[in-house]
């Protein structure tokens, strides 16, 4: 049903549908809040509701869907704090909720997401800092948190995320210096850090990920006393 300029509430009834695996409503203009009885649809592997209007909190109760593997909920007008509780589906490989008004910290529970492979939590207003248990999701590939709040320093052990191909902070209160955990993440294509508190230079070993996949890598390296250094960014903002 997506893209189907369907307007009104998402109805309640739907929680009646408990075999259904997939449920896409996306690019409509549905408005009002998620139902906290789509929990029942227990089959649920695929639910993009993302693209509408829907304002309120992420519903807690999503996290007995223990068969979820995408949820989409990214460009709507969501609300609140993500409950600790989402991190729970351990199937979960893909969780967009950017483009939204949530607030608070990422939670510390986020490491629960075994599956994860795709995070977009950018263009929020979280708050905290990234959460050290990041490092514990070994299949992640993309993770984008850019333009919220986001303070303190990157995970010491950043660099666990051996799969991490995107990676995307820039535009927070970030600052410290960059883990020297990172050379270890030779999948690494896109790195973007600007516009935070992050100073010094990049390592020579961060700069050797130029020669193989880092292709884009953005630092605020621009003009005659720059606040970073960075010999090998492919951009200096």
């Amino acid at each position: 049903l997506d893209s189907n300029d369907l307007s009104g509430t998402i109805p309640p009834s739907l929680a009646a549908l408990t075999s259904l695996v997939d449920l896409r409503l996306r690019e409509n203009k549905l408005k009002s809040t998620i139902p906290p009885g789509l929990s029942s649809l227990e089959a649920l592997e695929v639910l993009y509701l993302d693209s509408n209007e829907l304002s309120g909190s992420i519903p807690y109760q999503l996290s007995k869907l223990r068969s979820l593997e995408e949820l989409h909920l990214h460009r709507n007008e969501l609300e609140g704090t993500l409950s600790p509780s989402l991190f729970t589906l351990d199937r979960l490989t893909q969780f967009y909720a950017d483009h939204n008004r949530i607030s608070g910290s990422i939670p510390d529970e986020i490491g629960g997401l075994r599956s994860i492979q795709q995070i977009y939590l950018y263009e929020n207003a979280l708050t905290s800092s990234i959460p050290p248990s990041i490092s514990d999701l070994s299949l992640l590939e993309r993770f984008r948190v850019e333009y919220n709040m986001l303070s303190g320093a990157l995970p010491y052990d950043l660099g666990s995320n051996l799969r991490l191909e995107y990676l995307s902070v820039n535009g927070n209160n970030l600052r410290g210096d960059l883990p020297k955990s990172m050379r270890q993440m030779i999948n690494l294509q896109t790195f973007h850090f600007s516009g935070n508190n992050i100073k010094g230079s990049v390592s020579e070993e961060i700069c050797k990920l130029t020669e193989d996949n880092l292709v884009e890598l953005t630092a605020d390296c621009k003009g005659d006393e720059p606040r970073f250094e960075c010999s090998c960014c492919s951009e200096c903002l």
